[in-house]
């Protein structure tokens, strides 16, 4: 690209200085051709002359062929009338003079009074003038001024319409309308968004009824800037009625990711489902409040793509229709017959924009109003000045008007029509003496031609045929010359004409590898949101790492906190064997000492008792 437009400037150039060398060929090349034209013509007077000469006659003053004794004749006839001329022109002229030294005596007995009056005249000219420096510089324009009160009155007239608009829409819509009392002194009421409804525009009327089902009851809460705006409007806002706020510092939302919205495209097509946040616009301000309210949302043209979209394994996302009805993925589905009336966000859109109107003409009349304010003290100063000025530009006028029509006045005009027409006779004066002397010259000349008649005509027939000579060289060269401009300008229009081509090639070949350059800037950009959407899913399964880490930590420490208590129970119950084996073993001993026992008591009952001796089942003996 960088060479092509390096050629692209080469070429440019390249014609800028074939054209400029044109344009100056092209001047050479008038002048070239009317000076040949002039040489073709001095060569034909030549010949012409020449054979005027040949035969006898010779040339006159006007190029005509004529005999000597005609000219002098001709010349003479010159002389007589240049002498009229001259006589009539004297005598014109000594009567002017006359004339202008009487009106000029004349004029010296009413001087005293014109120029009273003049001075008068130029006294009021100059406070004319100084009044207009003065308005001008003002700088105040009556028609801008009245152009400004128009506008007034029209704003005022638009501004009672949109406010009637206002109302009219307005009252259908109550539910909507947000009215508290300011909860604390020098309350910032720019906290206090309004409700979700309000803050919406819509990109296109055809989906009020998707984005009313998607954000649902949520379209009627209030969004305020943070939970303690919230908490004392509850307290002391004077609440007509119960709301919920959405204060902005702490909603938490859940958008659908990128990845989602794709998969979704992908699935049912790209112009049958948008995500419902994607159909709306807002302030930047509020971004946080309409990803809480239709962010987790998707909008779709039908039943049968909502549907596919809701439940589809990878995308599990509630769905709403263009006509309002709505697919969650738990199951649960929503739809029917809708009231005939629009909806709410439709005649929502339509006050949002009553009310935009309303507070732009608002703030041009205010705009008006200052403006008019700073003007009328100009303009009060303006209309004094220009009062005066009228009133100076009248009495200019009238005094203007008496000068002229003044006796010394006109004997002025007529003094300086006398002097121009005395500088008139002067130059018919000059100029006659001037022709006069010529014809003079002339007579001399033919009245030696007439005397010397032979050899006049013959250095005369010399001279002709010595101009045809040169004039034949100078038509020659000129042509020639002619010649070589036409094959030079021939050449500079080839040389331009591929040039113009070249140029024509370069700009498209710049158009193609722009026209490139721009899919390639889209595709990067489509990468770059791809990638700010892969970016968006690794921070959110970061934090889910995170969490994950953390939770694995806690469980860690429970399992540890397990296993020693399950190696203190291990140890214990160790101990308790190594007691229980101990006491086993006593009891043997004791269960073997007690055989012993009952074997040398029955021994020892045997040889004393009279009655036999019966062993008991748990041990013992009874006496029979």
């Amino acid at each position: 690209m960088k060479d092509l437009l390096k050629q692209e400037d080469e070429d440019s150039s390249s014609l800028q200085l074939k054209e400029k060398e044109m344009e100056k060929l092209s001047q050479d090349f008038v002048a070239v051709n009317e000076q040949t034209e002039k040489d073709v013509q001095a060569h034909a007077a030549a010949e012409k002359h020449y054979q005027a000469v040949s035969v006898g006659l010779s040339s006159s003053e006007d190029g005509n062929a004529a005999s000597v004794a005609e000219q002098l004749m001709t010349a003479k006839q010159e002389i007589s009338k240049r002498d009229t001329e001259t006589r009539q022109a004297t005598m014109s002229l000594k009567h002017m003079k006359d004339e202008v030294k009487k009106k000029e005596s004349e004029l010296k007995k009413t001087a005293q009074d014109y120029k009273k009056d003049q001075n008068g005249y130029e006294a009021l000219e100059a406070s004319r003038k100084k009044l207009e420096t003065e308005m001008q510089k003002l700088g105040f324009e009556e028609k801008y001024a009245a152009d400004l009160t128009n506008r007034r009155r029209v704003l005022e007239r638009e501004l009672r319409d949109s406010q009637e608009r206002v109302d009219r829409v307005g009252s259908n819509m109550q539910q909507l309308q947000f009215q508290y009392t300011d909860p604390e002194k020098n309350f910032d009421r720019r906290k206090v968004k309004g409700p979700v409804a309000k803050l919406i525009r819509l990109k296109d009327v055809t989906t009020a009824t998707a984005l009313e089902t998607a954000a649902g009851a949520k379209l009627y809460n209030i969004v305020v800037d943070d939970e303690s705006t919230g908490k004392k409007l509850l307290e002391k806002g004077e609440l007509k009625r119960r709301y919920t706020f959405i204060p902005l510092s702490r909603i938490q939302s859940n958008p659908i990711p990128a990845s989602v919205c794709k998969k979704a495209e992908s699935v049912v097509g790209k112009n049958n489902v948008n995500t419902a946040l994607s159909l709306v616009e807002y302030d930047k301000d509020v971004q946080a409040a309409m990803e809480y309210v239709l962010g987790s949302t998707f909008v779709c043209s039908d039943m049968n793509t909502a549907k596919k979209v809701t439940f589809h394994p990878q995308i599990k996302k509630r769905s709403v229709t263009l006509a309002g009805d709505s697919f969650d993925p738990q199951g649960t589905l929503s739809g029917g017959a809708r009231a005939k009336s629009s909806s709410v966000l439709e005649r929502m859109q339509e006050l949002v924009e009553a009310e935009s109107l309303l507070q732009q003409k608002q703030e041009e009349l205010k705009r008006v109003d200052v403006e008019l304010t700073n003007l009328k003290k100009v303009a009060d100063k303006y209309r004094q000045l220009k009062k005066q000025y009228d009133l100076k530009c009248s009495e200019a006028t009238m005094a203007q008007s008496r000068l002229q029509q003044s006796t010394h006045h006109q004997q002025l005009e007529e003094i300086n029509a006398l002097h121009a027409s005395a500088a008139e006779q002067e130059e018919i004066l000059k100029q006659a003496k001037e022709i006069h002397r010529t014809a003079m010259e002339k007579v001399k000349e033919l009245e030696f031609k007439i005397t010397d008649e032979i050899n006049g005509r013959g250095r005369e027939l010399k001279a002709a045929e010595k101009a045809i000579a040169v004039t034949s060289k100078t038509v020659e060269a000129s042509r020639k010359l002619m010649d070589e401009q036409t094959q030079l300008k021939d050449m500079l229009k080839l040389e331009i004409g591929e040039l113009q081509q070249a140029i024509s090639s370069d700009q498209t070949q710049k158009a193609d590898v722009e026209e490139a350059i721009q899919g390639l800037e889209q595709q990067l950009t489509r990468i770059s949101e791809e990638m700010a959407s892969v970016k968006d899913e690794a921070t959110a399964i970061e934090k889910q790492l995170a969490q994950a880490k953390n939770d694995l930590k806690v469980r860690n420490k429970d399992v540890n906190n397990k296993m020693k208590e399950q190696e203190k129970l291990r140890q214990e119950k160790h101990s308790v064997d190594l007691m229980i084996t101990e006491l086993n073993r006593e009891i043997k001993k004791e269960e073997n000492n007690r055989k012993d026992l009952e074997n040398k008591v029955f021994t020892w009952d045997s040889y004393f008792l009279p009655f036999p001796i019966i062993k008991m089942n748990n041990g013992g003996a009874a006496a029979c």
